[in-house]
C-alpha cells in the first residue's frame, strides 16, 4: 500500500505457472519473499507440459539440462524426458518449495498497465478482478497461444485438426 492508493499491493505478480513461472516463484521463496501470486489461465501447473498431452510429447533438450539448478533429478527415465515426467517434476518442485499456495489456477490476466501516480502495476483478470503489484514477471512462454495456419483446403479435410498446445 502507498499513500496514493489504499488498495493492497503485491510485491510480485507472475503471469504463467509453467517452468519459468514456477521457477520464479521458487526463487522468490528462496529469497524470503512470500508476497506474490502466480496467475495461471489453465487448470494446472507446468505450462507446456500440462497442455501438450499428445502421444509421444517430450522434450528436445537432454533431461539433465532441463531442470532447476537447485533441484537436479538424477532419476530421469529417458535422456529426452516425456511430457508426464516433466510435468510431475515441475509439480513436485512447486510442492517442495511451498509455491503451490501462491498459485491461482483458472485466472487469466487480460490486461495490465503501469500506474505512474501510484507507482505500481495494475492487472485485470478475465473475471474483472483488479490486482496491483510492484513488479510483474511475464512467464507465459512462447508456446502458450496456439496458431493454426490457414492452409488451402483445410476446411474440407476429413479428420481432426489439433494444435500441440491444446
Amino acid at each position: 500500500m502507498n499513500k496514493y492508493d489504499p488498495e493492497p499491493v503485491l510485491t510480485v505478480a507472475i503471469i504463467g505457472a509453467g517452468f519459468s513461472g514456477i521457477g520464479m516463484g521458487i526463487a522468490l521463496k528462496r529469497a524470503g519473499i512470500d508476497d506474490f501470486i502466480i496467475f495461471e489461465k489453465t487448470d494446472g501447473l507446468s505450462g507446456t507440459w500440462h497442455d501438450n498431452i499428445y502421444p509421444g510429447a517430450g522434450c528436445d533438450v537432454p533431461s539433465h539440462l532441463y531442470c532447476y539448478s537447485h533441484s537436479p533429478n538424477p532419476d530421469w527415465s529417458h535422456v529426452y524426458s516425456r511430457q508426464g515426467e516433466i510435468k510431475t517434476y515441475v509439480e513436485d518442485c512447486a510442492r517442495h518449495y511451498g509455491v503451490i499456495g501462491n498459485v491461482r489456477l483458472k485466472t487469466a490476466i487480460t490486461k495490465m498497465h503501469y500506474d505512474d501516480d501510484a507507482g505500481h502495476w495494475v492487472l485485470y483478470t478475465e473475471a474483472g478482478e483488479k490486482v496491483c503489484a510492484r513488479f510483474v514477471v511475464r512467464a507465459t512462454g512462447p508456446l502458450s497461444v496456439p496458431l493454426i495456419p490457414k492452409i488451402k483446403g483445410m476446411e474440407t479435410l476429413k479428420g481432426q485438426v489439433f494444435h500441440s498446445a491444446r
